[in-house]
């Protein structure tokens, strides 16, 4: 499916933008929802995304697979992220597991601020969210938590051999 925009812009200020396909020209995101993929797949942007304050990318993940099992927005052009909202959704019962990374956007460039709001899925409580990486190579990740205990006895064997190192002194 190709959608030719005769390399004009098309801008969204309400409603969505959905599915598989490619856009050929430019989008411009200001206050409605782009929702790559038939759950999930891949929506092409041959030019640039523009992604504004009102707007949200909606992104779904069902497994490891990119663009079979999760949705990718892929952005020949600039990637620009000027605030708004995006939106993760979990499908079919997934669960993620520590050191599962998703890449839920490619681009040529990437510019702005980032977003203003992530809607990210509630995981075990062993699990947290890394974001870090998605305004340098669009992608996010799932990373283990500590467990208190094992802080907590970290820190104390830590602060036992520096004062024993104190005492030999």
């Amino acid at each position: 499916n190709v959608l030719s925009m005769g390399g004009g812009i098309v801008s969204i200020a309400a409603g969505s933008v959905s599915g598989n396909g490619t856009l050929l020209g430019d989008l411009d995101n200001a206050g409605g929802t782009v929702a790559p993929g038939n759950s999930p797949g891949t929506l092409t942007i041959e030019g640039n995304y523009t992604h504004g304050s009102d707007a949200t990318l909606l992104i779904e993940l069902a497994g490891l697979g990119q663009s079979t099992e999760y949705d990718l927005l892929d952005v020949t052009g600039t990637l620009t992220l000027d605030g708004g909202t995006l939106d993760i959704v979990l499908l079919d019962g997934f669960s993620p597991s520590a050191g599962d990374t998703f890449d839920v956007f490619d681009f040529s460039t990437i510019a702005g601020v980032g977003f203003d709001s992530l809607g990210l899925p509630t995981l075990d409580e062993q699990l947290a969210w890394d974001t870090s990486n998605l305004m340098t190579t669009g992608s996010l990740s799932v990373t283990s938590v500590p467990e208190p205990a094992s802080v907590l006895l970290g820190t104390a064997l830590g602060l036992t051999a520096i004062t024993r190192r104190r005492r030999w002194r």
